[in-house]
């Protein structure tokens, strides 16, 4: 119904994406779990929380080929687990896999079709 309404435009397989793995949230994580936004500077796409616990961040991107994205996504990640205390740190990618070191945090890239096939985010 979107894309009926609104001319496409070229970043909108990551939008597209984002969304996808927003409703999966919204279907398959615990009723105790909230999911929601993070900024401080930088942003984390989603904060996956149980009470004043949080179990899960979760970054959503196309791609990780551009230096400046990869950036991006690592230092929202960063931002959001030193100030959650959560080391549980995602990155969601149309098909790309891989894990990272970024300064101390261990990150894992999961293509979207593996990460959908499997994530419900348990404590």
């Amino acid at each position: 119904m979107r894309n009926s309404v609104i001319l496409p435009q070229s970043n909108d397989d990551g939008k597209l994406l984002e969304n996808a793995i927003y409703l999966h949230l919204r279907r398959y994580t615990d009723p105790s779990q909230k999911i929601s936004y993070f900024y401080e500077g930088y942003e984390c796409d989603f904060v996956i929380q149980c009470e004043e616990h949080t179990d899960a961040l979760i970054q959503v991107c196309w791609t990780l080929c551009d230096i400046e994205t990869r950036n991006r996504e690592l230092r929202g990640l960063k931002t959001a687990s030193e100030i959650t205390g959560c080391r549980n740190c995602t990155i969601v990618t149309f098909d790309e896999e891989a894990e990272l070191d970024y300064f101390g945090l261990k990150v894992k890239v999961v293509p979207a079709w593996k990460w959908l096939g499997k994530a419900i985010i348990n404590r």
